[in-house]
């Protein structure tokens, strides 16, 4: 059964309290949601530029979604509320760091420098507290690179990407320990196509996610695997601290699935983004025939009829634009007829073999 809650999560109350036109937009909205669910089952995501991408947000949801998932699980912990709010930067520290570093604060002037100051020590302090309340999270949460386990070791290491120490100024751009071990496992070396599609195949398990390492790089990444030229050298791709920032985003998003924190109304939902659910639904169409409108039979004996049922208006473009136009335009309408009523058909037939339910009885 398609549980609404599921599909629809937190939008749905606010179509059924916009009257008429949300339900009619909840319609509309669930319609999609069965054509999409009928393409998928009919295997044509296949056939879409991007199959990892969309087998993943088949699995759960969208990046996005995961990234809220995470700072939901993040927001209801009560030690790093806590953390955040005691771990403050004394007066003593701010004075010995602005005398200390007097020289960098000059132009501020001192008010806004030990302002500036405080800031910065109460955000290095909670930082501190929050990797190791994070790291503790990690190890209860593996994280398998083709079914073998990632040592704890090398993610400990990888999160001094996104917790620099104190006053430390960046360095040349390097693999992270993470990334080392993906391409040591992978032999995924140097920037050959060969490389990018050894990297490409690689599978990481989080918990209960299913990804491919790709969904763990920045957007730039270059899909698809078949691609013949990467489109950014792999030093560099492997380089960006977007790929253990994936990583314990996934962990977080992970935990707060086993806690039940904020995955009501998420875990069922078929969510390929916005595009990517267009392009499929113009996939099932063009299976089905119905795309291009070209591509919709129309008999010369349907042409005749509808020419007939319309004498008035073909009279008109008769008189301007010949026979041949005549002709070209009624195929036209006709193909679009039979498209329209055979879509509707498929709605209603979905619509009547789904079962369609709400389980709060309150959005009944």
């Amino acid at each position: 059964p398609m549980r609404l809650e599921d599909v629809f999560g937190q939008h749905l109350q606010a179509y059924l309290s916009s009257g008429e036109h949300g339900k009619e937009t909840l319609q509309a909205a669930i319609q999609q949601e069965l054509l999409c669910q009928y393409a998928l089952e009919l295997g044509l995501h296949r056939t879409l530029e991007h199959v990892e991408a969309v087998d993943t947000a088949r699995s759960y949801e969208t990046w996005m979604s995961v990234i809220r998932l995470a700072a939901m699980y993040e927001r209801q912990d009560k030690d790093l509320d806590k953390a955040r709010r005691e771990l403050q930067a004394t007066d003593e520290e701010v004075d010995a760091y602005y005398k200390e570093h007097e020289k960098r604060y000059k132009r501020l002037g001192e008010d806004r420098a030990t302002k500036s100051i405080k800031r910065m020590l109460s955000e290095q302090k909670f930082n501190a507290a929050h990797k190791q309340w994070l790291l503790k999270i990690m190890a209860e949460i593996p994280v398998m690179v083709n079914g073998k386990e990632v040592p704890h070791e090398v993610l400990t290491r990888s999160l001094d990407t996104i917790y620099p120490k104190p006053d430390s100024q960046p360095g040349p751009m390097s693999p992270g320990p993470l990334a080392s071990y993906l391409t040591k496992v992978t032999g995924a070396t140097g920037d050959s196509a060969d490389s990018y599609s050894k990297l490409a195949r690689v599978k990481v398990t989080i918990g209960s996610f299913k990804l491919q390492v790709l969904d763990l790089l920045p957007a730039s990444s270059p899909l698809p695997p078949a691609s013949p030229l990467p489109r950014i050298p792999l030093e560099h791709l492997l380089s960006s601290p977007r790929l253990i920032y994936s990583v314990r985003t996934y962990i977080l998003a992970e935990k707060a699935k086993q806690a039940g924190v904020g995955w009501a109304g998420m875990s069922s939902r078929l969510d390929l983004g916005t595009t990517k659910r267009t392009h499929l639904i113009m996939e099932l169409w063009r299976h089905l025939g119905l795309y291009p409108l070209s591509s919709v039979e129309v008999t010369p004996e349907e042409i005749e009829a509808h020419i007939a049922a319309y004498p008035e208006k073909y009279k008109q473009v008769l008189a301007r634009a010949g026979e041949g136009k005549v002709r070209q335009m009624a195929s036209i309408s006709v193909a679009h007829e039979k498209e329209k009523k055979k879509r509707r058909e498929l709605i209603a037939r979905l619509m009547e073999s789904a079962t369609i339910e709400i389980l709060d009885e309150s959005l009944r």
